[in-house]
């Protein structure tokens, strides 16, 4: 059982790493297949730059069907040699992930030694297409064809007579492109899915051999489908590009290939204005939203500001002076972005579709978001899912005390202590924060600073009463989870850390933590100074199994900085953190929101004396007032939004990033498939134009023509009235 795991394993790891395609032919037939092939299919591949091996079956055999992505059959006769072998391998190879299309016959119904297959036999191949066979072979006159016009290739004269038989199509995510119309009913007899697709008989063919599909297109539609139709084409690199599509999970093609306009929008990095391929002209023409993400020609100085009337955003939001270069707007645009009052980011329609100018000057980590949401407002129709989750962490809370006095604190409330300050006065305000906001936090108590290594102590949080006493409390208060921070602010990274001391400091911290709560199992965990490696993670799981969270900084740059899965362990970095300025704390929450619908907000007890977290040496009660004006103009702007406590996070982030849902346009209806193992209700930006009835769903907010849906079952169908 294992080895065959290990197997499917290899197989897919070797689908993913080739993109190559087998053409099936057969010798006896006197260049039937071949030429349909050398005429209609070979030159498509080339145009998509796809390889391709064209083989003789009954001569050379079947090939080993794992260097393949894709098989393509075109056979006239409908007897082979060894049929039954034939279809097994076939059928193996598609229940192993890969595609295959048949064109006019499947060409092993019958054995040339007798030994025909069943109608199970055969059936165990065509039902993993999607279809059922039933025999029942005969010829009927032909009235017409109802025909996908993508699909067509020349007008039809005279039909006749044609062969029919019994297929019956089950499978709601295979497309039928081609029906034939007669006097006993409509006949599917084109059509193609997830793994694959048929040409059925000749109806392919008018009555002079040449065909009336597009052969060609069928084999490019099946090479490209996708269950997830939300894709797009980044032609350049540039990681914050890519990671604002991946947390929005939508798939990435970096390869112009195919039919753009299955392309929910391309972006150009580093492209150039005016845009001078035809192909991309033409795919703005007909609908298309292409980005350019790059320096342009202009340059200007000054105050970067995205507005408000462009985008889902609460206020014009500020990013400070920067120098961008950027391209001069055509006649007729409209701006989304400004620099000291210039025009720097804009968007022009052109034909049926948009470009977009994002200046890469301003895109980071910070700004991700804006980028996408400018590409969401501007696509025809779009429906992007989101996790629909904040969270609010009390870093370094509890934490020792030392009984001191601090300038800063005296100089504001008099001749108290560090602990009096912490524990009588911010943390009373932020419960009456909580309280008036509707808001929960997750604590991360640490329990000394000593950054020792090879002695566990525990003597600095015992120091003085305030977090011993506040730790009973909080342990049992349904209002705050009690997460951790470390045994130490030490950062648990193999630079600091031997992997086996670490794992016996966080098994002391775990003894420790059970003199208040017997049996104390923690989910939420933030690495101290936000930095932990793969070993720190191993370390922490062997001490705190119950672990499935762990905050880091989103503006780091290492494999911990972005919202993944790490050994069953979400890895949350904080998006927002500290008191103020509002603006940048909004700007930053905003953009996380923009993006997937999400923002982590850190804050400390200590950050009033910190000169770094308070550089200009604000009293206590500016920084509250700071803080509340950001949650204020948070919640007010995105009530939809939901509050969760850490240990919620974990399973709502682990849910999203593991069960990716299906999303398929057709006509005017959107489809959006998740199991039902799936946790509901799950999330999603929509942006459709006039009015629509949902299924499945329903509508929870709406903002400047972009709506936020709830999901409720495991399909959502959305239809266009």
């Amino acid at each position: 059982m294992r080895r065959k795991a290990i197997l499917l394993i290899m197989f897919i790891l070797s689908s993913l790493a080739m993109s190559k395609v087998l053409l099936l032919y057969k010798g006896s037939e006197n260049g039937y297949g071949q030429s349909i092939f050398e005429n209609y299919i070979i030159p498509s591949l080339e145009k998509m730059e796809e390889k391709y091996d064209l083989v003789d079956v009954e001569k050379e055999g079947l090939p080993n069907l794992e260097n393949y992505s894709l098989v393509v059959t075109s056979y006239y006769t409908s007897d082979m040699e060894d049929a039954k072998d034939y279809l097994k391998k076939m059928s193996d190879y598609l229940a192993l992930g890969g595609k295959l299309l048949i064109i006019n016959n499947m060409g092993a119904f019958t054995d040339k030694r007798g030994n025909n297959p069943t109608l199970e036999e055969l059936n165990a191949l065509f039902n993993l297409l999607g279809v059922n066979y039933a025999y029942g072979w005969r010829e009927v006159r032909v009235r017409s064809y109802i025909i996908d016009k993508k699909f067509l290739r020349k007008k039809i004269g005279r039909i006749g007579k044609k062969p029919i038989e019994n297929y019956t199509i089950f499978s709601p995510i295979v497309k039928v492109f081609q029906e034939a119309v007669t006097g006993e009913g409509v006949y599917p007899v084109g059509f193609y899915g997830k793994r694959g697709g048929m040409l059925l008989f000749d109806h392919a063919f008018d009555s002079t051999g040449v065909p009336i599909i597009k052969i060609g297109k069928v084999v490019e539609a099946i090479l490209t489908y996708s269950e997830n139709q939300n894709i797009v084409l980044v032609l350049g690199d540039d990681e914050n590009v890519i990671m604002a599509f991946k947390n929005a999970l939508f798939d990435i093609e970096r390869k112009k290939r195919g039919d753009l306009s299955r392309f929910k929008a391309i972006v150009l990095v580093d492209g150039k204005y005016p845009i001078e391929d035809m192909s991309l002209i033409n795919y703005v023409m007909n609908g298309g939203v292409l980005v350019i993400v790059s320096r342009g020609d202009s340059e200007v100085t000054g105050n970067v500001v995205f507005l408000k009337d462009m985008l889902n955003i609460p206020k014009d939001i500020s990013f400070g002076e920067l120098t961008v270069k950027y391209y001069t707007p055509p006649d007729g645009y409209e701006a989304y972005l400004k620099v000291d009052g210039e025009d720097a980011g804009w968007i022009y329609k052109y034909g049926m579709g948009k470009i977009i100018f994002f200046p890469k000057d301003v895109l980071g980590k910070e700004t991700r978001g804006y980028l996408f949401n400018v590409i969401l407002r501007n696509c025809p129709v779009l429906i992007s899912p989101i996790v629909n989750s904040y969270a609010i962490f009390l870093d370094d809370f509890p934490l020792p005390a030392y009984n001191v006095y601090r300038d800063t604190i005296v100089k504001e409330f008099g001749k108290i202590t560090d602990g009096e300050f912490y524990y009588n006065i911010w943390w009373k305000d932020m419960k009456d924060i909580a309280k008036h906001f509707h808001i929960k936090y997750t604590s991360a108590l640490v329990t000394n600073y000593n950054l020792r290594t090879d002695f566990y102590s525990f003597a600095e949080f015992l120091a003085t009463p305030y977090p011993s006493n506040i730790i009973k409390k909080l342990i049992n208060d349904p209002n705050i989870e009690v997460g951790l921070h470390g045994y130490n602010h030490l950062s648990p990274v193999k630079e600091n850390w031997k992997k086996e001391d670490l794992i016996n400091a966080y098994k002391a911290l775990s003894s420790f933590m059970e003199n208040f709560l017997e049996g104390f199992k923690p989910v939420s965990f933030v690495a101290p100074n936000n930095k932990i490696d793969d070993m720190g993670v191993e370390a922490l799981k062997a001490a705190f199994p119950s672990i499935q969270l762990v905050g880091t900084d989103y503006t780091a740059k290492n494999d911990f900085s972005e919202f993944i899965i790490k050994d069953g362990v979400v890895i949350i970095p904080r998006t927002t953190s500290g008191y103020y300025p509002t603006n940048k704390l909004v700007s930053t929450a905003v953009s996380a929101v923009l993006n997937f619908g999400t923002f982590q907000y850190f804050i400390h007890p200590d950050d009033l004396f910190a000169p770094d977290r308070n550089p200009k040496g604000l009293s206590w009660k500016e920084m509250k007032k700071s803080l509340e004006d950001f949650l204020n103009e948070m919640i007010s702007y995105y009530p939809w939004l939901n509050n969760h406590f850490g240990y919620e996070e974990a399973t709502v982030f682990k849910d999203y990033l593991e069960t990716k849902p299906a999303i398929i346009y057709a006509d005017d209806k959107i489809k959006v498939i998740l199991p039902k193992t799936a946790h509901f209700p799950r999330y999603f930006y929509l942006n459709i134009q006039g009015d629509f009835a949902i299924r499945g769903g329903k509508i929870i907010y709406k903002d400047k023509g972009i709506y936020v849906i709830e999901m409720d079952e495991n399909l959502m169908e959305i239809e266009r009235l």
